[in-house]
């Protein structure tokens, strides 16, 4: 079902609030404001695929949390301290796992949901601050961002007017090959933007070739947790955001686009 005009309308007047915050912490806060915002959204992630993967069981929702926290902990600040401290708190996860023992399944059921939720959580939005603390991080990380979200807006609207073949109908029935082709053009405007900030430090065809990669990744990243929405039997991970669904929804995508961008990073700085 296509969205009326209020509900896009709505998406924008949700949407825009967070440009300017974006901006701020991007290129003119102290770093801290970055760390402690992708924590919240930790918290909030975590807590939304809990709900998907975790529903019967509040307790292991709760410790999903805790873990991923120490997983983005681990990411943001790969210190001995750290590995100690994440280490540490996995055994008082699993600890606190084992004692529920409720039927059918217990905990042997609920760790690796639990875990998962670590990783994909808090591991891969742990990347973003790292990303930030390149040279050029800001930028990195706002290519990082348009890749992913110009792409899935290319791909919405595109996909009202022109979509024609399923992408993948079994994961999200309204997906077009023409429209994941379209968010792709969107994800290398991405790049041409990046590219005139930040000039011959990323040369045209380099930002356009790292846009396209982390387009491709930010879909794939959309496909996976609609695949974890459809496995759970829900249409959105949250209803944190009117008219985008949960935190998760938003960020789905960026979760895998900031990895592929980190990784061209590293190698490039």
């Amino acid at each position: 079902m296509s969205r009326s005009p209020s509900e896009t309308l709505t998406r924008v007047a949700i949407a825009l609030p967070f440009v300017p915050a974006i901006v701020f912490m991007l290129f003119v806060g102290d770093a801290r404001w970055l760390v402690a915002f992708c924590a919240f959204g930790v918290v909030v992630c975590s807590y939304e695929a809990g709900r998907m993967l975790l529903a019967d069981s509040p307790r292991a929702r709760a410790l999903s949390v805790a873990a991923a926290l120490g997983a983005y902990a681990l990411t943001v600040a790969p210190r001995p301290w750290s590995l100690a401290a994440t280490s540490a708190a996995s055994l008082v996860v699993m600890g606190l796992l084992a004692l529920d023992a409720s039927p059918p399944h217990g905990s042997a059921w609920r760790a690796p949901p639990v875990f998962f939720i670590a990783v994909y959580v808090g591991v891969l939005l742990g990347v973003v601050p790292r990303l930030h603390a390149l040279r050029d991080g800001g930028d990195w990380v706002l290519l990082a961002l348009l890749a992913a979200w110009f792409g899935d807006t290319g791909a919405y609207f595109a996909g009202r007017v022109l979509g024609r073949t399923p992408l993948a109908p079994k994961l999200s029935p309204k997906k077009t090959v023409e429209g994941a082709l379209a968010g792709l053009v969107a994800s290398a405007l991405g790049g041409v933007l990046v590219h005139v900030r930040l000039g011959e430090r990323l040369p045209l065809p380099v930002a356009v070739a790292i846009a396209l990669v982390a387009g491709v990744a930010g879909q794939v990243g959309d496909l996976f947790e609609s695949a974890l929405k459809r496995s759970s039997g829900v249409k959105d991970s949250g209803g944190l955001l009117p008219g985008h669904g949960g935190l998760l929804d938003r960020l789905d995508g960026v979760l895998f686009s900031s990895a592929t961008v980190f990784a061209f990073a590293v190698l490039r700085v």
